[in-house]
């Protein structure tokens, strides 16, 4: 598909410019139908064939909002904004919002501000709600976009939904926890808590994404296996959470990865922050592996593999480059320093070991990369590349990708006292 890519309204498309109140019958009743819009700004990538990711997270609350009988009895999810239109067509595209819910990361942070402005100017009794990776876990949000009603911190589903509740019923949410609100010229903070379901609705399977892939976006895919971390990186939001992980069941996995190929999606990427850690991911791989021999699809299966079981990684790694879904394998030191290593709560295996794995990589036709990240702290310019010259040393010869340090807003190296204590300075980047 060539030219703009817009998003696609799974519902009856209405006329905005004319006053259309929606109504829905329930028991003899007539009531309002409340519009619930979610906003997912997605990169789009390609050039002839142009290709951008299902709003997966948004898709995740919305599928647990709806799960509930009181929601989806006067709710109506009216559609998503899952790439960077244009904020004049994204305001016309929604249509008399009740809420209309953003999935913050670093990528849409900025684009999410301006829409929210517009939207509160054109509809200004519409709920605006923030959450996601980019939200901080105090009121600065409510600061730097002063449209925003609601913050929702951590895991969304759970939160959501009983805020959604709230709203729904015109009751205070002061007893919803994990959300922040503004109440008599005040900002409130409820209180925070780790949930722990791992039997959340899927969206794929409960149709939350049946009308947007109906048109012809060329669509890539997130699989969710598990959810969770346990290492505790500074330079990831992971690392403020140390959340054990919490695996998905069996049966939605290999229900998602049918439904993925049943929808011919090529690319899936998977959101697992370690996989390989558990010993079902070689199930898992079978089955991404089984897709594709039986229909086609996925054709690629980018994954984050886990740093510490090596050998198990590379079985799996093999069956991938096997088959063409991933074809290559990636170990990562993000730094080769000691100092900066300790600075970052991180530890590698061992360069003898790593010397070993290239050379069995080679012997077994698999390419591999190692990553690097330019300005962690206590990393210098002799360092880093003294960090080089080790990778290069011990055989890897074919790609070592550098990336650049970025302050993710909720992890612990963006923790002002952790910033004072390895004096580091940052740059504002306005990209999103």
């Amino acid at each position: 598909m060539t030219g703009r890519i817009f998003c696609f309204l799974p519902c009856l498309t209405l006329n905005c410019s004319s006053v259309i109140i929606n109504k829905l019958s329930i028991f003899g009743r007539r009531i309002a139908v409340k519009n619930i819009y979610f906003v997912q700004a997605n990169n789009v990538y390609g050039n002839e064939r142009r290709s951008v990711y299902i709003p997966y997270a948004s898709g995740c609350i919305a599928a647990y909002a709806f799960d509930d009988k009181k929601i989806s009895e006067v709710c109506k999810l009216a559609g998503f904004v899952y790439t960077h239109m244009p904020i004049e067509d994204a305001v016309e595209f929604i249509c008399d919002p009740f809420v209309v819910a953003f999935s913050c990361s670093v990528w849409n942070y900025e684009y999410n501000k301006v829409l929210a402005k517009a939207i509160k100017e054109k509809y200004p009794d519409c709920r605006i709600i923030f959450g996601g990776h980019n939200v901080l876990r105090d009121f600065s949000t409510f600061e730097e976009c002063p449209e925003v009603d609601y913050l929702i911190y951590r895991e969304g589903e759970e939160a959501f939904r009983a805020l959604l509740l709230c709203l729904i019923e015109n009751v205070s949410p002061e007893s919803v926890e994990n959300i922040a609100y503004k109440k008599d010229g005040k900002y409130i903070k409820t209180a925070e808590k780790d949930f722990c379901l791992s039997e959340y609705p899927s969206p794929y399977l409960t149709g939350i994404f049946d009308s947007i892939t109906d048109g012809e976006t060329n669509f890539s895919a997130i699989l969710e296996t598990n959810r969770g971390c346990p290492f505790r990186c500074a330079f990831c939001d992971w690392g403020t959470l140390g959340s054990r992980i919490r695996p998905f069941p069996m049966e939605r996995i290999r229900a998602e990865i049918d439904w993925i190929a049943s929808h011919g999606i090529e690319y899936v990427y998977c959101a697992d922050g370690n996989f390989g850690i558990l010993d079902r991911d070689e199930e898992i791989a079978e089955y991404i592996i089984s897709s594709k021999k039986k229909t086609g699809f996925p054709k690629n299966f980018r994954v984050c593999f886990t740093k510490n079981r090596t050998d198990f990684v590379k079985k799996i790694c093999s069956r991938f480059n096997e088959y063409g879904l991933d074809k290559a394998q990636t170990l990562s030191f993000q730094s080769l320093d000691p100092t900066v290593l300790e600075n970052i709560g991180r530890k590698n295996i061992s360069l003898d070991h790593f010397r070993e794995l290239m050379n069995e990589y080679s012997r077994c036709g698999i390419s591999t990369s190692s990553e690097l990240i330019l300005g962690l702290p206590g990393e210098t310019y002799e360092s880093f590349c003294k960090g080089i010259g080790t990778l290069l040393a011990a055989g890897q010869h074919r790609l070592i990708t550098t990336y650049i340090c970025v302050l993710l807003p909720n992890s612990p190296m963006a923790d002002p006292d952790y910033m004072e204590k390895h004096g580091i300075a940052s740059v504002e980047d306005l990209y999103g």
